[in-house]
């Protein structure tokens, strides 16, 4: 099922319900950026985060020993702010435990993955 693109889209992770614990994959292709949502016991379902009109994707290590930029990795937290640059697009943050993923992009649409 695909949801309408909306300010509370985050409503419709339901991140309680759809065990979302971890960052699963991040994979950027063209514009585009899917990031896929989950536990990886392989017992519940994925959601995936479908980002249109990326930008400036990069990620930041946070500075501990052995951090990196792979995969899966604890879901901290995310945080987005409308764009200056652009006044369409939002800033994006996407916190594992030990990388930020930053890019500018539109909201995006949530389906299961």
């Amino acid at each position: 099922m695909t949801y309408i693109k909306t300010i509370d889209f985050l409503a419709d992770l339901k991140p309680g319900e759809n065990r979302l614990y971890e960052i699963l994959k991040i994979e950027r292709i063209d514009g585009d950026l899917t990031v896929v949502l989950g536990c990886s016991d392989g017992e519940s379902a994925s959601t995936c985060l479908k980002f249109s009109e990326v930008s400036a994707f990069d990620h930041t290590l946070f500075g501990a020993p052995g951090d990196s930029d792979n995969l899966p990795q604890t879901l901290i937290g995310f945080d987005y702010w409308p764009s200056k640059e652009t006044g369409t697009n939002y800033n994006w943050e996407i916190n594992g435990d030990e990388c930020c993923w930053n890019f500018s992009a539109a909201l995006p649409t949530v389906t299961a993955c």
